[in-house]
């Protein structure tokens, strides 16, 4: 336990609204919604509230991917317009992405959240990627690679992240490439429609969202009396006892993850 002295904290818990912003990224969402069928991999979350508001992070996923075949695919099948070609070429720059922000609801929670973009469907180049009523519009797909004599049950748990990610970033159009054992790519690329994966799996959407929901619940009953955005509930999830605990590391601490830039911005809109 930290000292709140001289940290970004108030004594007293702003709870005006109704409705609660959550401020986190696809990664985390993901995790979560995967949680009641993960039976292998542990994960932390990290978790400030500060005027009624959550701020979650997890792992960010460029710091432990180690795989770059996925790069690899995406610089195979993307052009930078219609009328290209792609560069196949080029080492793919693994220090660059594209994120897109996204904005959805569940109950009372608006989730504000980043996710990584791969790409678009579109017969014209987009001009302008600062023009956000027109990226708001455009058909964004995804790819994804699978090994072709994969377990048939661990094909489905696959599936699922797919499926959430792709729900998550209003994606509906999915490309699955199948690898064989040498890891090559032999058979066509399979087009999968997002809003169909769901039928004839063993699992269901309903209970992701369900905990989803219920874990924010949790939380916020948790950290209703927090008011900081020093302080950090630490989350961890054990998959294989299937029990989520956490630990509090109250004020500024080696856990705090909200960027001093951002908390003045906050302290100083607080205080108009």
């Amino acid at each position: 336990m930290m000292s709140t002295e001289g940290s970004n904290c108030s004594n007293a818990v702003k709870n005006k609204h109704s409705t609660v912003k959550v401020y986190t990224g696809r990664r985390a969402l993901t995790q979560i919604m995967e949680w009641p069928y993960e039976n292998k991999y542990d994960f932390n979350l990290w978790i400030s509230r500060y005027n009624n508001e959550l701020y979650m992070t997890g792992v960010l996923s460029y710091l432990n991917n180690t795989c770059s075949h996925h790069d690899r695919l995406q610089q195979l099948l993307f052009s930078d317009s219609p009328d290209e070609i792609p560069n196949i070429d080029d080492i793919p720059n693994r220090t660059m992405g594209q994120s897109v922000l996204h904005q959805s609801k569940i109950g009372k929670y608006t989730l504000l959240y980043a996710g990584e973009a791969q790409g678009i469907i579109s017969d014209k180049k987009i001009e302008n990627f600062d023009d956000i009523d027109a990226l708001d519009k455009c058909r964004f797909v995804f790819t994804k690679q699978l090994w072709k004599n994969l377990n048939p049950w661990v094909k489905q748990r696959k599936l699922l992240k797919f499926w959430i990610q792709s729900y998550l970033s209003n994606v509906d159009d999915l490309y699955v490439a199948y690898k064989n054992d040498d890891g090559n790519v032999t058979l066509p690329i399979e087009y999968i429609k997002v809003s169909t994966i769901p039928q004839e799996q063993f699992w269901k959407p309903s209970v992701s969202f369900g905990f989803l929901h219920y874990f924010l619940e949790q939380v916020e009953q948790a950290m209703s009396n927090v008011n900081c955005l020093d302080t950090v509930y630490e989350f961890t999830f054990k998959a294989r006892d299937k029990t989520t605990s956490y630990k509090i590391y109250e004020g500024k601490s080696e856990k705090s993850f909200i960027p001093k830039k951002y908390s003045d911005f906050v302290n100083k809109e607080n205080q108009i």
